[in-house]
């Protein structure tokens, strides 16, 4: 296995809506902070881009794609509204970084795996609670000879051919203990936006 890889934890670009502006306050994508300390804590290197508040447009996230070449590129969605703005990420990591595998996670994901699947190239969905899932997975990436099969909790391809079929693993058991998650890694955000 390397020694640590490189994750890249995106909260995209999005249109603003009518009772949201570029000065308005952001909440914390609680999501990608947590992952990130989980990451982080496994012993990988791991930047999160809440582009929202770094007001960083598409130009400015692709430029960073390349700077950072992250070995995987992060992107989740709880919200419909959202979904293509992720797909879009989804699709800049495979034109900018084609080398990094693509992960897609939170619940419009989880429950529309087999839609957006078949449609972009996404390596694979984390179905549920991600913490662990993504460690797992990432691990299993920096393998010589990764076994999707062994890790609980995804969705992954047979092959990297679109049509391929779609292999989904047991579901993960949910986190019994929550204080043994890392503190979110709230350094890894702006804080002070």
């Amino acid at each position: 296995i390397r020694d640590a890889m490189r994750v890249m934890l995106v909260f995209s670009p999005r249109y603003y809506w009518p009772f949201v502006s570029e000065g308005d306050n952001y909440l914390v994508p609680q999501a990608l902070v947590y992952l990130g300390a989980a990451l982080r804590k496994a012993g990988h290197e791991v930047s999160i881009y809440d582009c929202m508040p770094l007001q960083m447009g598409w130009r400015s996230l692709e430029h960073a794609m390349r700077e950072e070449d992250p070995d995987v590129v992060c992107v989740g969605e709880n919200h419909a509204l959202y979904a293509h703005e992720a797909m879009r990420v989804i699709e800049m990591a495979k034109d900018v970084i084609p080398r990094a595998k693509r992960v897609v996670g939170g619940a419009h994901f989880t429950n529309l795996f087999n839609k957006y699947m078949a449609e972009h190239p996404i390596d694979f969905v984390v179905c549920a609670e991600g913490e662990d899932t993504l460690c797992g997975l990432v691990e299993e990436i920096g393998q010589a000879k990764p076994d999707y099969s062994t890790v609980a909790g995804i969705v992954y391809r047979e092959s990297d051919d679109l049509d391929s079929p779609l292999l989904k693993t047991p579901a993960r058991h949910l986190i019994e203990d929550l204080d043994e998650l890392a503190m979110p890694a709230y350094d890894l955000v702006p804080m002070d936006r």
